[in-house]
């Protein structure tokens, strides 16, 4: 109890760490090469988001809250997101008038109620950027391809796995829509850290006296070997705009990994 204490003060309660939380968060982004053309990375995300919700200030809510239930369900985003906190976040951003660049925006994620709203905060500077990845993948995807089979042909090149072609959920033959967003997904929650994913070794690590924070240095291990694979996978693929996409996250990979900190 006294590490959970210790822990939990270290980095909930800690201002430094919720800033370098949500800075940190970004740079998994970068190593996938999810950061486009000449576009700063809160322009970026403005950008994702006028893509689903349209252009303007506003966020449609039910358009919101049907986008977030499928992220939890496709395991995007961790089931402990507080809806209303990324809402607001997203709102500032769209609207442009109080977050235009990373400063900004982690001014406004920490203009909160200290305790109660902190845990929220520190899950959502994870999911901030998961939600974020996960649309961005779904426009490379569909400006890639074009039907079921396309992705069928994609999930046994890239995954390795046989393609489902039924829903799990409705039983029904997917849509392209639906094929793309577990695509994606799959993205998502092997090239980010999803701590679901972490083995039971280290979590029985965790419930020890000593061993701190272990849980993300073995994401961090399981994504970088993930980030590397898939990169070169997508960069030998028989599709040349794979092959670009290959090229693109293994740059990423590299900038964040050694050029970042020069």
């Amino acid at each position: 109890q006294f590490k959970v204490a210790t822990q939990f003060g270290k980095t909930v309660l800690s201002p430094a760490t919720q800033v370098r939380n949500v800075t940190s968060a970004s740079m998994f982004p970068l190593a996938n090469g999810h950061i486009g053309g000449r576009s700063s990375v809160t322009e970026s995300l403005k950008m994702v988001m006028d893509d689903i919700f349209g252009a303007g200030k506003q966020i449609d809510e039910k358009k919101f809250i049907e986008n977030l239930e499928n992220k939890i369900r496709l395991g995007v985003i961790d089931e402990n997101i507080v809806a209303s906190e990324l809402q607001a976040v997203l709102k500032e951003i769209k609207s442009g008038a109080k977050v235009k660049n990373l400063d900004s925006l982690l001014a406004k994620l920490s203009e909160t109620k200290m305790i109660k709203t902190a845990t929220r905060i520190y899950a959502g500077g994870d999911n901030l950027w998961k939600w974020y990845g996960h649309e961005y993948v779904k426009s490379q995807m569909k400006s890639m391809y074009k039907n079921v089979d396309d992705i069928a042909k994609w999930t046994e090149e890239i995954t390795g796995r046989k393609f489902v072609p039924t829903n799990t959920f409705t039983g029904a033959k997917k849509t392209f829509d639906e094929a793309v967003d577990e695509a994606a997904a799959w993205q998502i929650r092997n090239t980010y850290p999803t701590y679901s994913k972490v083995p039971q070794i280290i979590q029985d690590i965790r419930k020890l006296p000593f061993g701190n924070f272990v849980s993300f240095p073995a994401e961090m291990i399981r994504t970088t070997y993930n980030i590397l694979s898939i990169g070169a996978k997508e960069a030998t693929s028989s599709n040349a705009q794979l092959r670009q996409n290959g090229y693109r996250r293994l740059l990423g990979a590299f900038v964040t990994l050694g050029g970042a900190e020069k």
